[in-house]
């Protein structure tokens, strides 16, 4: 364990700030938002000192709203809302008597540059870049099909917000070669960021024992219903393989214009809790990621640790776990790549070979506990 003290704010839900707030060494003080409004239903628990901050937390709770609302513009004004509360909770956070008094303050893109401006220069930034960079994800929107200024894009005053968060950065958490290669682009040096992969539940990797159903198959995709996750490629893989098996999708709306092209042979089945996505792997028969940019993409080590088999691009940082027999990591972003793996991976005959490999790539694959160590060493290191 780091004997560095360290602080944590944390302005929303996700996997490796849980795994961080989890440690229980008392040099680690995480702040996370205050849910009152939303207890118990748009977050998991975090351990942590709330911050209650009323804005902030209308803020999210508007966004969310808007991100379920059907009407015309909810999808932009929840974006919106989302870009304000990150930096509504940067500001409570900085603005507290409490975070003073760290070696470090580890934050996220977006949510940082005022805490981190309060409590230099005797705290330094640690970067926790969970998201591509501003212009590595506008550059995969589009390539996905979004039409002009659609509101996934980053707009130019958040991205200008992000780029002063990596000037000021001492340290950067990358989780990919492929995100720390565009973090590099940005001018941050190569010696300030550390790739670290993340990792999977302390659980063992299990072994699918069964062969799937009779009947047609399901393929899975889990994930945002947005451009930069390629869903509409992923609906023109589906009509091409609509005579073969059945694709069923969960995951959060971010552009719901696109669930209007929805083939016959996909089923969009909500967000999803975490036991409902745990059900759907074990229906499955293959869990398919056509993404365009993810800095991981940690839906692919989840399926691998329960002995689902994958395909994946390459632009998920986590098709490095995608070892031998595992699956399919696909280099073009094409329909015919994907229906070419896919129809090889379900044959009746080789399913049962990907599904073992499956289960041997997922014992590989670090846990979160290995992660944190990881991170707190290299943190360590590099205030030496």
């Amino acid at each position: 364990m780091s004997g560095v003290a360290i602080k944590l704010s944390l302005p929303y839900s996700e996997a490796s700030g849980r795994a961080l707030a989890d440690v229980t060494d008392s040099a680690l003080a995480t702040f996370v938002p205050a849910a009152r409004l939303r207890r118990g239903r748009y977050r998991l628990p975090i351990a942590g000192t709330e911050v209650n901050d009323f804005r902030h937390e209308a803020l999210v709770t508007l966004s969310g709203l808007a991100r379920r609302a059907s009407v015309v513009g909810a999808q932009r004004l929840a974006t919106g809302l989302m870009y304000r509360g990150h930096e509504r909770f940067d500001s409570s956070v900085a603005a507290r008597a409490d975070i003073f008094g760290a070696s470090v303050l580890i934050a996220y893109p977006g949510a940082a540059i005022r805490t981190a401006v309060a409590v230099a220069p005797a705290t330094r930034l640690v970067l926790n870049a969970v998201n591509g960079t501003p212009e590595l994800h506008n550059a995969a929107v589009r390539e996905g099909g979004a039409p002009p200024n659609h509101h996934e894009l980053v707009p130019a005053r958040v991205a200008a917000h992000v780029h002063r968060e990596y000037a000021m950065a001492h340290l950067v958490l990358s989780p990919s070669q492929r995100a720390a290669a565009a973090i590099e682009r940005l001018g941050v040096p190569a010696d300030r960021i550390g790739i670290l992969p993340y990792g999977r539940p302390s659980a063992q990797a299990r072994m699918r024992l069964d062969s799937p159903k009779a009947g047609r198959p399901i393929v899975l995709y889990v994930g945002q219903i947005s451009y930069r996750k390629g869903i509409l490629l992923l609906f023109e893989i589906a009509r091409r393989l609509v005579h073969l098996c059945d694709f069923r999708l969960m995951g959060p709306v971010v552009a719901r214009e696109l669930l209007s092209f929805l083939p016959t042979n996909c089923a969009y089945l909500g967000e999803g809790s975490l036991l409902a996505v745990e059900a759907q792997m074990d229906a499955a028969s293959a869990l398919v990621l056509p993404t365009y940019e993810d800095t991981y993409g940690l839906v692919v080590s989840e399926a691998l640790t329960r002995g689902l088999p994958v395909v994946v691009s390459n632009r998920a940082g986590s098709h490095e776990d995608v070892l031998d027999r595992a699956g399919y990591v696909v280099a073009e972003q094409t329909p015919e790549a994907y229906v070419t793996r896919l129809e090889a991976l379900l044959k009746p005959d080789a399913w049962g070979d990907h599904a073992k490999g499956a289960f041997l790539a997922g014992q590989k694959i670090r846990t979160w506990p290995h992660y944190v160590d990881q991170v707190l060493a290299l943190i360590e290191r590099s205030l030496s």
